[in-house]
């Protein structure tokens, strides 16, 4: 069943892009003329008069006309209200929102428009909403930002209210990692790292410190040549580059020291991770195996000493959560025993296929495991996998499928999602639209995902738009019900055929030559064209090497600074082709 707040959300996403009414209340300005006043209260937060700042400036681009900004309104002009004001304004109405929710309502009052929400967010993602759902903008990517111009708007009538699906969202691709306004205009609140900027350390609302920190938590170049006992027992012997041993007392007692440490030293953060390297090589000593047995398995192993850590972190911070994984060999949620009420779970599905929705008979183990989790604790925190990282050119169509899994999450409770794309530069197999329909569908699940994808490409692709959506309409009939891969998919997928690279090529050719008079909007089209030409090299490399199309490859992978592969460097993906 769909929420009734998001019932709301969607009849008023109809009206977006509909021609504005002439007989609506609110003549914002009229061929260069406004009787406007954009009012911000002097004690207003700092992230409302940064959104205040902002809407002058957007208004001013898309009418020509500057409302000026004010701490006080006047009773002679109509006024657009950012956040709760001063006594002298009459908002005992309005509804009141906690200083950290991330809900808004924006709604006309005669001629008065009011936007208000959480102080520390809400306000400004309100100020961002009506920007986008009506008068159009639409921040894309990096390079672009849609600005619609009008010589006069009319906001009609409206009370429109909304609060985020998730708790913590983030998009893990290069330019949103790259670019805060990115992630702020799209009201994602997570990010590796921090931000500041004049919102005021924005990106710390729900973000975790680190991710595998076992070794930065107890370093084996530290700790290994005095202490090898703290780590992994492989087959009799103590290793480096492998895990902790978490049955060692020694091992828990440090771990609450170095968790503290970075806590006071990296203040603000929502959570902290204490979570396993990035590798198998987990311990097989007699006492950890003992505690598995008792606990249902590693996870279990994992949260009795996660546990411990987070008793002892909650004395002394009690506001803060300690994160751990489910992932790889702890994935199977333990028995016997639950996380404390302050520990979140990080559940990872990097097992199952993408390509399909995870309630599909393939990914079964994983629903299996997330129910269980689910039974457990209210912390669990997903991380997704949405393309290809061992050749992230290679085509991976799955927004379809991740969209249906993000509304189950919503369904079943889960408190935030990381969508990890291609995040180590710019490039990868459609990243531009992936990433802004994900930022979307993180805050509302319940948005078409084709009316989403129809918005980004009729702006992202100008004049070429119309070839562009042909050929992810083509992408996505790759998918069909025996299509299967994972976050490891290669050029050599079954899926793949000459004929797909032939068309494909023929509309992204015919698309780059529409657009020979806007070279910005050919550039997104030319990222398109190397995903392709990637993968018709990779299938046939004599060709592409006799005809030149494997050097004009190199030659834009260098221009645009492009990675292909998270663990390869460019030379050596094609190595093996070049030796051929």
């Amino acid at each position: 069943m769909i929420k009734k707040h998001y019932f709301y959300l969607l009849i008023s996403m109809f009206i977006v892009f509909l021609p504005q009414s002439v007989s609506a209340d609110c003549l914002l300005f009229d061929n260069g003329k406004t009787k406007y006043r954009i009012v911000v209260s002097s004690d207003a937060s700092t992230s409302e008069k940064a959104a205040a700042k902002e809407l002058q400036g957007y208004i001013s681009k898309i009418g020509g006309v500057v409302l000026p900004v004010v701490n006080v309104p006047t009773s002679s002009n109509p006024c657009i209200y950012v956040g709760y004001n001063s006594s002298r304004v009459n908002d005992a109405s309005l509804k009141r929102y906690d200083d950290l929710d991330e809900g808004f309502t924006y709604q006309t009052k005669g001629e008065n428009i009011y936007i208000y929400g959480g102080r520390k967010m809400g306000t400004a993602y309100g100020v961002f909403s009506l920007l986008e759902q009506q008068l159009g903008v639409h921040w894309f990517s990096n390079d672009y930002t849609y600005i619609p111009t009008y010589k006069s708007f009319v906001l009609q009538d409206v009370d429109h209210s909304e609060v985020p699906a998730f708790r913590s969202r983030h998009v893990l691709y290069y330019q949103f990692q790259q670019n805060l306004e990115l992630n702020v205009h799209n009201k994602l609140n997570t990010h590796l790292g921090t931000m500041y900027d004049k919102r005021g350390n924005y990106s710390m609302l729900s973000s975790i410190w680190e991710t595998h920190t076992f070794n930065l938590l107890i370093p084996e170049d530290k700790y290994f040549k005095k202490h090898p006992e703290y780590f992994s027992l492989r087959k009799g012997k103590r290793i480096k580059g492998g895990q902790l041993c978490l049955s060692n007392t020694e091992v828990i007692r440090t771990l609450k020291e170095a968790i503290i440490k970075v806590i006071k030293n990296n203040p603000g953060y929502f959570a902290y991770s204490i979570s396993q390297n990035d590798n198998y090589n987990f311990c097989e000593c007699t006492k950890c195996q003992e505690i598995e047995h008792k606990y249902g398995g590693h996870s279990g192993l994992l949260i009795w000493a996660i546990n411990q850590i987070a008793d002892y972190v909650k004395g002394i911070y009690p506001d803060v959560k300690i994160c751990t994984f489910a992932y790889q060999y702890t994935r199977n949620a333990p028995e016997n025993i639950k996380p404390r009420d302050n520990v979140m779970v990080r559940l990872c599905d990097i097992e199952c296929c993408i390509a399909h929705p995870l309630n599909s008979s393939e990914n079964s183990s994983f629903m299996t495991d997330l129910r269980n989790w689910c039974k457990m604790t209210e912390s669990i925190y997903i991380w997704d996998y949405v393309t290809g990282f061992v050749e992230m050119m290679t085509p991976s169509p799955c927004l379809d499928a991740i969209s249906e899994d993000i509304r189950m999450y919503d369904n079943m409770g889960v408190y935030g999602i990381m969508e990890e794309g291609q995040y180590i530069s710019n490039g990868g197999e459609f990243a531009e639209l992936k990433q802004w329909v994900l930022a979307k569908l993180l805050w509302n699940p319940y948005q078409n995902v084709d009316s989403l994808v129809d918005v980004f490409i009729n702006h992202y692709y100008g004049n070429a738009s119309k070839d562009i959506k042909t050929f992810y309409e083509l992408y996505n009939s790759l998918i069909k019900s025996n299509t299967h891969y994972k976050c490891n998919i290669t050029h050599d997928h079954e899926m793949f055929s000459d004929r797909f690279v032939n068309k494909s090529q023929q509309l992204l050719d015919n698309a780059y030559k529409k657009l020979e008079k806007d070279k910005a909007l050919q550039l997104h089209v030319e990222d398109l064209r190397c995903g392709i030409l990637f993968l018709k090299t990779m299938r046939n490399f004599a060709s592409t090497y006799v005809n030149g199309d494997y050097r004009n490859l190199k030659e834009y992978l260098y221009k645009r600074s492009i990675r292909l592969s998270e663990g390869k460097s460019n030379e050596d993906v094609f190595k093996s082709l070049e030796y051929q």
